[in-house]
């Protein structure tokens, strides 16, 4: 009872859009200067995915230039080489691709495309291409590309898909910031000696692996210990980025002539780690705090207790697939970090209540953890820049520059 009085009451207060509450906001210092990315560029930034033409329709226009698996494999290097660079390693997976430690599912994604291969000795001499695109309304679609003797076959609309994506059709992938069935387990680096043992394993000659850029997918970096695998946190992110992009198509009802808008932007845009007590606090009535400050201390602690009890969760995963390993220590500002991820999950919730936002809207797959939004750190830029994509009207009346990141 005390979380839906406490809830009622936030929305109450947020969800009046009388003359009077109006009156109560001053915002102009926050968006005299525009909406800041940050304080260097004074941009938004629009990370959603922008590539405007079917890869898939692509790749069958151009099947005249490859035969069989290994010579698509460079053909596609070829026409979109980035893609080589932005993998993630899956050595545990329930996909009709199988996977191990020696031979990991491999997942290239760009702008909005996502193409996964597998390199199992168990497929001799059948390969599937498994491929989703996103498209300009935030819904996804699924495509395959079977390599087989007796020739290659496109399929646009695969009916393998469903039974484990679903209608509508969405990605598998748990969110921020633990991976057990992936290298880079631990917020993008490898948390354990058996991991790294394992990933020194691998065949990098063999197939999608020999075409890989390496040195742009495993790095060391001079805080960590261990070797990282940033792409397990830019993948999350721009799932996150999608599933918010889904979302502010659907509710925001009315939110572009209310002024409740700039106290969302503001508490995304301006307000770090803490908007409720931080900046914001210097721009919201003295009337108003209590209330938010009761709401979002009950939304920190749920939080932070759903979070532990997902990891849990999920290191019981990683034990089973590395027993008895010897976890490899991160950064000394760990703890830190957990505790601001935490306080930026429950002051978005906070911020996104009054406009009809379910924290299980966010939910990247079909993982357990329904309080993780994409990467907390990135929020303040991924969802304005969803909201500017999706619902461009919410920004009117303000400055601002769009800086393109496909």
């Amino acid at each position: 009872m005390r979380n839906a009085r406490g809830l009622a009451a936030l929305v109450w207060i947020l969800g009046t859009a009388s003359p009077a509450f109006a009156a109560d906001y001053d915002f102009s210092p926050i968006f005299a200067d525009g909406l800041f990315y940050d304080a260097s560029s004074k941009s938004l930034h629009t990370s959603v995915y922008s590539r405007g033409v079917s890869l898939f329709d692509e790749l069958e226009a151009g099947r005249a230039s490859f035969s069989d698996y290994e010579t698509f494999l460079a053909f596609l290097k070829q026409k979109e080489p980035e893609f080589f660079s932005n993998a993630v390693l899956i050595h545990h997976s329930r996909s009709l691709q199988p996977a191990s430690l020696q031979f990991p599912r491999v997942i290239l994604f760009s702008r909005g495309a996502f193409l996964s291969f597998s390199e199992h000795p168990s497929q001799k001499n059948f390969r599937r291409v498994e491929m989703i695109e996103t498209t300009a309304g935030g819904s996804v679609r699924f495509r395959e590309i079977l390599f087989r003797p007796e020739g290659v076959e496109f399929h646009s609309a695969p009916k393998s898909c469903v039974a484990c994506h679903g209608t509508p059709a969405r990605p598998i992938w748990e969110p921020y910031d633990f991976w057990p069935t992936a290298y880079g387990s631990t917020i993008g680096r490898i948390g354990s000696d058996k991991e790294l043992a394992a990933l020194e394993r691998i065949d990098r000659q063999v197939g999608i692996f020999r075409q890989l850029d390496w040195g742009k997918i495993v790095k060391k970096e001079p805080n960590f210990s261990a070797p990282s695998i940033v792409n397990n946190e830019r993948i999350t992110e721009g799932l996150g980025v999608l599933k918010f992009v889904q979302w502010a198509r659907t509710n925001l009802k009315g939110i572009e002539t209310s002024p409740t808008r700039f106290l969302l932007l503001s508490s995304l845009l301006c307000g770090g780690t803490n908007p409720f007590g931080g900046i914001m606090a210097d721009y919201l009535p003295p009337r108003l705090l209590p209330a938010m400050h009761a709401r979002d201390s009950i939304l920190r602690s749920d939080v932070s207790i759903a979070r532990k009890w997902f990891k849990d969760d999920l290191l019981g995963q990683y034990e089973k697939i590395f027993s008895g390993y010897r976890k490899i220590s991160l950064s000394p500002g760990e703890p830190e970090r957990l505790r601001q991820s935490d306080e930026k999950i429950a002051d978005v919730r906070l911020a996104l209540e009054p406009f009809g936002y379910s924290h299980l809207a966010a939910v990247n797959p079909f993982g357990l953890n329904d309080f993780v939004v994409g990467v907390p750190s990135n929020i303040a830029f991924d969802m304005p820049a969803a909201f500017l994509y999706a619902r461009p009207e919410i920004f009117s009346g303000l400055n601002y520059r769009v800086v393109d990141d496909p």
